[in-house]
């Protein structure tokens, strides 16, 4: 690309009522004849000089509108949504959306499964500990195997097709977006307690509903 000093020179040789033969005379140490032709054809077009950069595009106000309610849905909408599922219902390129949502600092977080403890089972929890330690002799708590918290899976797991959520930050996404939807079926079961390793067991089963 010519620099702009040299193509400013040969605008102002054109102003001054020069033609084109010869001011390629005097430049054409620095470029061609087609390249004189050029920049004052396109100088006489737009008024401007040759940069090399392109002028980015103007996006469509109907662009717009489809990505505002895109990212809208995504991060917003009680609905869950995913961005294929947007691009694909608002005819937006796929890739459009990712680099929107960069744009205006949304993030991508996987969701995760919601806590069944409640406070009321964290306080049952403490006082069942508390009372372990009483109950049994320090030597017989190495052939105890403790089980915390330990979900066991009864049946096929069903769970929600979105896996994403969307936001700027993790703890500002509402909990009922951010905590994968998992069926009503009790199909997990909760241990709480412990087993022996000689085989007995202690251990209560608790399904979650």
């Amino acid at each position: 690309m010519l620099p702009v000093e040299v193509q400013k020179l040969i605008v102002s040789y054109y102003q001054a009522g020069k033609r084109i033969p010869e001011i390629h005379s005097i430049v054409k140490s620095l470029c061609t004849y087609y390249t004189v032709r050029n920049v004052v054809q396109h100088w006489i077009r737009t008024g401007g000089y040759r940069t090399g950069a392109k002028p980015p595009k103007k996006q469509s106000k109907e662009r717009k509108d489809a990505l505002n309610r895109a990212i809208r849905n995504l991060t917003k909408a009680a609905q869950q949504n995913s961005i294929r599922g947007q691009a694909r219902k608002q005819g937006i390129d796929r890739s459009a959306i990712p680099r929107e949502m960069k744009k205006r600092g949304i993030k991508v977080y996987r969701k995760v499964i919601r806590p069944f403890i409640t406070e009321a089972q964290k306080v049952a929890r403490k006082r069942c500990a508390q009372r372990f330690r009483k109950r049994y002799r320090k030597s017989d708590i190495p052939n105890f195997v403790f089980v915390d918290e330990c979900y066991v899976l009864v049946g096929e797991y069903l769970n929600s097709q979105q896996e994403r959520c969307y936001g700027k930050s993790f703890e500002l996404i509402p909990d009922s977006k951010k905590h994968k939807r998992l069926q009503k079926s009790p199909l997990k079961a909760m241990i709480f307690g412990g087993v022996w390793r000689d085989g007995r067991t202690r251990s209560p089963i608790r399904v979650q509903e």
